[in-house]
């Protein structure tokens, strides 16, 4: 290849290009790495929220599983106070009267 042929195959920018072009294509590149950036810094502070969340409602399923347990408790000692009324009625009444 002569030294004509490779000055003519190297890339350059020409006159037929207009500088209205390049601007708008770096304008393009600058707000394309903006945007990535700012969703980014969206999609980092939604995980921060996210791991959060997931904290406090590990929290809140602990508390619901202290709270069923108590209800639970509190179930069980109101069927014990019913069979123990239900056999103090049976003691009070007259001999006659006793299912």
């Amino acid at each position: 290849m002569s030294e004509t042929q490779q000055t003519n195959t190297r890339w350059h920018v020409g006159k037929e290009i207009p500088l209205t072009l390049l601007v708008v294509l770096a304008g393009q590149i600058f707000l394309g790495i903006w945007s990535y950036s700012a969703l980014s810094a969206k999609v980092d502070n939604h995980e921060r929220r996210i791991v959060g969340l997931e904290n406090t409602d590990a929290r809140f399923a602990s508390e619901a599983q202290r709270i069923s347990e108590y209800l639970a408790r509190l179930d069980e000692r109101m069927r014990s106070q019913t069979d123990i009324l239900r056999r103090l009625e049976e003691s009070l009444r007259p001999t006659g009267e006793r299912r």
